[in-house]
């Protein structure tokens, strides 16, 4: 014979059922909150061909990301919502991700260095040279990593013509142009269809406001 709960047991279960699913409700409801009020921008800013463009032009969002990589929150992405953005988002067709590197110091290591990653994406070896700064950017000021830039520019003559050739750094400093425009401090900032999503504060957060765009496209 089961056991019978008795009517105090009884309440208490079902009252904890209902706070159960009341929590969860909000959970969601907070969720697409966040997703809801993102600030609109009245002005997008500008996608450029030699931008770092990963997916198709036909996706139905475009996300933009303006990435410094001194940045503690742009190595945080990449560390733990890149991956998994590529295969859920990107591989699939639902989203085409623009990176814009910044620099809102201006140091001329670091302009070098992005520079060359601009250039160096126009060839498909972008990554790679990524994977070199992301968890170390302090790396572009040793004598290393010039020799590096240097390597790519003796083996490579149309990388070395896109480098030297913008020895003061134009890609750069419109990427930075297009950040102050968006008025954050904040690195990084996406920019999702045309909402404004300053900071990376989790991978919960950001495919929620993924999903709910792609739910309302």
């Amino acid at each position: 014979m089961k056991p019978v709960l008795s009517r105090g047991k009884r309440q208490y279960v079902f009252n904890l059922s209902w706070i159960v699913i009341l929590l969860i409700g909000a959970y969601f409801l907070k969720s697409r909150y966040k997703a809801e009020v993102l600030p609109v921008l009245s002005s997008m800013p500008k996608v450029y061909y030699n931008d770092i463009i990963i997916g198709e032009d036909n996706a139905p969002l475009q996300v933009i990301m303006f990435h410094n990589y001194y940045s503690v929150g742009g190595r945080k992405f990449f560390d733990e919502a890149y991956s998994e953005m590529l295969e859920k988002y990107i591989k699939s067709g639902k989203i085409q991700f623009v990176i814009k590197l910044i620099e809102p110091g201006e140091h001329p290591d670091m302009m070098l260095a992005l520079q060359t990653a601009i250039c160096l994406n126009q060839f498909g070896v972008w990554d790679t040279f990524h994977d070199v700064i992301i968890f170390n950017p302090l790396a572009v000021h040793s004598e290393e990593f010039k020799k590096l830039i240097d390597e790519y520019i003796s083996v490579n003559s149309d990388i070395a013509e896109c480098i030297l050739t913008n020895d003061i750094f134009d890609d750069v400093i419109r990427n930075n142009n297009d950040y102050y425009m968006l008025n954050t401090k904040v690195s990084p900032t996406f920019v999702v269809k045309n909402k404004l999503l300053q900071g990376y504060k989790g991978v919960d957060e950001l495919f929620n406001v993924f999903d709910y765009e792609l739910d309302n496209y």
